[in-house]
């Protein structure tokens, strides 16, 4: 998890969560509870109007720590991902 990850329940990530649109973390946490995934917000690329490119970044180590602690699992594209190993 990075240093400011908006997973982390203390630190700089708070404050990041916090910054968030109203509504946006529920949409985040939604996603992932949906078998989806979340990009870290340091590996990824947006364009001009915010919106992160497609394909671009890494999977965010909290997201998937989340998944893991409150759903038993990650979600579809970490899990097709760990297959090609």
């Amino acid at each position: 998890m990075c240093d400011n990850c908006p997973f982390d329940r203390k630190g700089q990530g708070v404050h990041l969560r916090q910054s968030l649109g109203r509504g946006r973390w529920a949409e985040i946490l939604a996603h992932l509870r949906a078998d989806g995934h979340f990009q870290c917000h340091k590996t990824t690329d947006f364009d001009d109007d915010g919106e992160a490119k497609r394909n671009t970044g890494l999977l965010c180590a909290g997201s998937l720590e989340w998944q893991m602690k409150r759903l038993g699992h990650h979600g579809q594209l970490a899990r097709i991902m760990a297959s090609f190993k």
